[in-house]
C-alpha cells in the first residue's frame, strides 16, 4: 500500500522517476524544498457551479 492509502500512485505526473515509489518522492520533496507530495495535498472542493445534482 502506498502514502496515499490505494495500490496505486495517484501522482498526475507519471512520467517522473520516483513514480509509485513514495519514499523516494517523500525524500525528493524534503530536501529540495518542493513542498507537499501531490498525494498529500489536499483536495479542493468542487465548486457549486460544476456540481453534478
Amino acid at each position: 500500500m502506498l502514502e496515499n492509502g490505494k495500490e496505486t500512485c495517484s501522482c498526475k505526473w507519471k512520467n517522473c522517476p520516483r513514480y509509485g515509489d513514495c519514499m523516494a518522492c517523500m525524500e525528493h520533496h524534503q530536501t529540495k524544498k518542493k513542498g507537499v507530495p501531490y498525494c498529500k495535498r489536499r483536495k479542493k472542493k468542487p465548486s457549486p457551479e460544476t456540481e453534478v445534482k
